[in-house]
């Protein structure tokens, strides 16, 4: 069986694929278009810019980071505490339904 998360962050990966055509062609009239003169090394810095714009990068390094400290952490512990959190995320679930329908007869 095919976990839901990898299908979730392979959906994720081609949508973010398709859209970069689109962002790099926009670029590329602007531009081409423009009175600047751009040359080839100057025009595919700006379109990268334009792809990878300074919001974007500072969230791919974030996840690098994160994904840095995961994978420097013991696999086992990391398992066993994501079944925890699952755990006790599921505990407190159950306590506050029971606690409404204690309230709402």
């Amino acid at each position: 069986m095919i976990s839901p998360i990898i299908l979730v962050t392979k959906w994720l990966m081609v949508s973010r694929t398709l859209a970069g055509p689109p962002i790099v062609a926009n670029a590329i009239i602007r531009y081409l278009g423009s009175d600047d003169g751009l040359s080839g090394n100057d025009l595919s810095a700006e379109v990268w810019k334009d792809l990878w714009p300074i919001e974007r990068r500072r969230q791919r390094e974030f996840f690098c980071f994160g994904m840095d400290i995961l994978l420097k952490l013991d696999l086992t512990v990391n398992i066993m505490t994501l079944l925890l959190c699952r755990y006790l995320s599921h505990m407190l679930f159950l306590a506050c339904s029971d606690s409404l329908w204690e309230r709402n007869p």
